[in-house]
């Protein structure tokens, strides 16, 4: 905040009153309800963090004068943005609240079938599919765990199944918004994007063949080509990984944690 005024700014402001008169009416009443609405916002910073929308439900502002007073206290060090930590980066990761621009930019539409609802279930469906196989790699070669062909209650086995149909459901809705094309971002699709939602799909698919052949014990030279269709594509795409688009689940975590480290050089005051 200012400090206190000074012998010679009192001065200055006598000699300014005696030539210019009194301030008007109007100013003086402007000038103390800036006061009071910049006094609300800091009672409100000083309480906890928060947003713009969130100070403008405590302070009953209107969301556009909170943020033109947040402008101002940034600009004179009394305010800045919070410093975030890393749940807050991993909350950033898992949720994908960057991406509710993008659910407004599709328009109205049933929150299952949203781009940020779509992406995390595609995302969460793969992460899901790679604790599985770990899960198989510890128990079953290293631990050398066996179990019934129909023991589909194991721990490999569930998360992998739930696994798999969040990941199919997130590819085929993507590839119909895709094909529509409705949205701003789904306009202009190349041929790396349907690649990958390509071999996506074909995994999720091949992955439940592979699951029903076990559990009814199916055999033969069909069951063995799947087997080698779903290896080989999978080592495909954990190849070439950083040349796709799955690339995106490891820059863009680096990404998020240096951006959230540069908000730390910022001064005071959490917003």
């Amino acid at each position: 905040m200012p400090g206190k005024l000074t012998e010679t700014h009192r001065q200055a402001l006598k000699l300014f009153r005696e030539r210019h008169g009194d301030v008007p009416e109007a100013v003086k009443q402007y000038a103390k309800e800036f006061r009071q609405r910049r006094k609300r916002i800091t009672e409100a910073l000083r309480e906890a963090t928060a947003t713009v929308p969130e100070l403008a439900a405590k302070t009953g502002m209107p969301a556009d004068q909170v943020l033109w007073h947040i402008a101002g206290m940034r600009k004179y060090g009394e305010a800045r943005e919070a410093v975030a930590d890393g749940d807050e980066v991993a909350g950033e990761i898992l949720t994908m609240k960057r991406h509710r621009e993008c659910d407004n930019d599709a328009g109205p539409q049933r929150w299952y079938l949203t781009p940020r609802v779509v992406r995390i279930s595609i995302m969460a469906g793969f992460a899901g599919l790679l604790l599985a196989t770990l899960f198989d790699f510890i128990f079953v070669y290293l631990l050398g765990w066996t179990a019934s062909p129909n023991c589909s209650c194991c721990a490999a086995r569930l998360v992998g199944t739930l696994s798999g149909l969040m990941m199919l459901y997130g590819v085929r809705v993507t590839i119909y918004q895709r094909a529509q094309g409705r949205a701003n971002h789904l306009k202009h699709s190349v041929l790396a994007d349907w690649w990958l939602l390509a071999f996506l799909l074909v995994l999720a698919i091949t992955g439940f063949w592979l699951e029903i052949a076990v559990l009814l014990r199916w055999g033969g030279p069909l069951q063995d080509a799947v087997v080698l269709v779903h290896t080989v594509m999978a080592m495909e795409l954990v190849l070439l990984a950083m040349l796709t688009k799955l690339s995106h689940a490891v820059y863009r975590p680096l990404a998020l944690a240096m951006y959230f480290a540069r908000r730390q050089q910022k001064p005071s005051e959490a917003i």
